[in-house]
């Protein structure tokens, strides 16, 4: 796909996954909002069904599957929100999770191994496959407005008001993805032997990577805004100092540009790495 900028091919990412089937059906000439509008959102696509069918292979009872994928690509993550917003009893949704997270279309979130974790939300359920999320959250719950309008209009009215908030997700994990390649190619300032995230109750660790010996990097990762701010950086080392991490250095993902603060502080502080898209 040589034909897609850096910015394009996380957008593919995020839709796609690491699935060669889904990409075959995509086209690296055309833009991704094309893409979308002629290979998912038109009826006669290959893919304009195929999140449903990816679900559907090994499951019955799809109404209750259905129900629980779309509230969690609604952001309703923990069992009790899942409870509250399907009405099923906390046991029947367990069961259900465990199912899907047996075929790989659900995960369970579990924050780095941490001093901080009084700090660290626990339970956290989330979509792992990236079209049957890109599907629970932009078609399913929009299926009728879908077969009354053209795919630019519905894309226009249901995906691009959105669509940068649902790629940030994704971007952290092709930051991760990085940042263990560095670490491969020996460009680190140490080898890494395991990465992770530490999602807290009031703000999160984009990127956690570690050493042998408990050396240690920490990252967030910014998509959606036009520019990572000095604050942005502030308020990660406040999630450092709640995780109750020593950090040895700092990486700051941004695909927008930083502010001169930023800049300036990343030009006296070493241990402080400011990464745009075009050194990924």
């Amino acid at each position: 796909f040589t034909g897609f900028s850096m910015e394009q091919g996380v957008e593919a990412y995020a839709i796609l996954g690491g699935m060669p089937g889904l990409w075959q059906q995509f086209n690296d000439k055309l833009s991704i909002k094309e893409n979308i509008c002629r290979y998912i959102l038109d009826r006669n696509a290959f893919l304009y069904e195929e999140g449903q069918r990816i679900v559907a292979q090994e499951l019955r009872e799809m109404g209750v599957y259905n129900t629980i994928l779309a509230s969690l690509a609604l952001g309703r993550h923990k069992l009790n929100d899942l409870y509250l917003h399907t009405g099923f009893s906390r046991a029947k949704i367990s069961v259900y999770l465990k199912n899907l997270m047996e075929l790989e279309l659900v995960e369970k979130v579990f924050s780095y191994d941490m001093d901080g974790k009084s700090n660290a939300q626990k339970g956290i359920y989330r979509i792992s496959n990236h079209f049957v999320h890109f599907y629970f959250t932009y078609i399913y719950p929009n299926l009728s407005s879908l077969e009354q309008m053209g795919p630019i209009e519905f894309y226009n009215c249901y995906i691009e008001p959105s669509f940068k908030y649902y790629v940030a997700e994704y971007f952290k994990n092709v930051c991760t993805q990085y940042i263990e390649k560095w670490s491969r190619w020996r460009e680190l300032p140490f080898e890494i032997e395991k990465t992770g995230e530490w999602v807290g109750k009031f703000g999160a660790i984009d990127v956690i990577a570690q050493s042998g010996d408990g050396k240690t990097i920490a990252g967030i990762c910014n998509w959606d805004k036009p520019m990572m701010r000095y604050d942005d950086y502030e308020w990660l080392l406040f999630c450092i100092k709640k995780a109750k991490l020593q950090a040895d250095y700092i990486y700051l993902f941004s695909a927008g540009r930083f502010d001169e603060k930023l800049r300036l502080e990343a030009a006296v502080k070493q241990i402080l790495k400011l990464i745009s898209l075009d050194e990924m």
